[in-house]
């Protein structure tokens, strides 16, 4: 018997998973997500959360709701924390939903609207008023 061997029997092997890189990483691409939301105008913007939005919230029905796994919310074992995680999975998908909103609003351009079709309610004829914005 190998020296190894014997020395690899007689002791668990604990295995130590470092995340300092992923969880670097992963904040970085948030940051640079912000980032270039910040610096885009608002279509643009829109579009990149409404896809985003739209995958996370497909993600969630499916793992939540649809899939038969220990995190559907129809599946999960009583315990102390199934409410919490029930209140939890609803929130999340609030969040998402709430997210798609704007995003939608985003994307159809709901502020700096140049132009502005206003019903004249006495008349009831259509006037078309225009603005317009230096910046």
């Amino acid at each position: 018997m190998s020296r190894l061997a014997a020395t690899s029997r007689g002791r668990r092997r604990q295995r130590h998973i470092n995340l300092r890189p992923p969880i670097v990483l992963i904040t970085a691409g948030h940051l640079l997500v912000s980032l270039l939301l910040w610096k885009l105008g608002d279509r643009p913007s829109g579009l990149i959360a409404l896809i985003f939005f739209l995958a996370a919230m497909s993600a969630d029905l499916y793992e939540h709701f649809l899939h038969a796994s220990g995190n559907n919310v129809f599946m999960v074992a009583a315990g102390s924390w199934t409410i919490a995680f029930d209140v939890s999975v609803v929130l999340l998908l609030t969040l998402e939903i709430l997210g798609c909103s704007i995003s939608t609003r985003m994307l159809g351009g709901w502020s700096k609207k140049t132009s502005a079709a206003v019903i004249d309610a006495n008349s009831g004829t259509q006037s078309v008023r225009l603005s317009a914005s230096l910046s």
